[in-house]
């Protein structure tokens, strides 16, 4: 069975952010280039330093997603820079979780008269994901 989008639950500090309606998680890591001994025209690489980063879209609710006390959805747009205990889980399999503490970069509110307010938030990764 593969994966979808309502398999993936997204936590902050222990708690689900309201009705998330798409993740996009990303692992990178650094490429070190090294000389070769025998060979002159072909770069090598060694793996450098680790880094994660995700951006989930949600439906701002009246309170806050990001559980600010008190705090309606909108106050989710003065969180930036706070840092997060995030897990991210498939719920249709006990275990199947990475975790890891980061840093919420951006927070984006679109609202269109008629419409569903949605927002997104942008982490980056403060140390490992395991």
């Amino acid at each position: 069975m593969g994966q979808n989008g309502n398999n993936i639950i997204v936590k902050a500090d222990g708690v689900a952010i309201a009705g998330c309606k798409t993740t996009e998680i990303e692992v990178g890591g650094e490429m070190i280039e090294v000389s070769s001994a025998t060979e002159k025209d072909w770069k090598h690489y060694i793996g450098g330093r680790r880094s994660w980063s995700f951006q989930t879209g949600y439906l701002v609710m009246s309170g806050s997603a990001l559980s600010v006390s008190g705090g309606s959805g909108l106050r989710d747009l003065l969180q930036v820079d706070s840092e997060y205990e995030i897990v991210v889980m498939n719920r249709a399999v006990a275990g199947d979780r990475v975790s890891g503490r980061a840093l919420l970069k951006q927070c984006k509110i679109s609202a269109v008269r008629g419409s569903l307010v949605s927002g997104s938030f942008s982490f980056v990764g403060d140390g490992p994901l395991t």
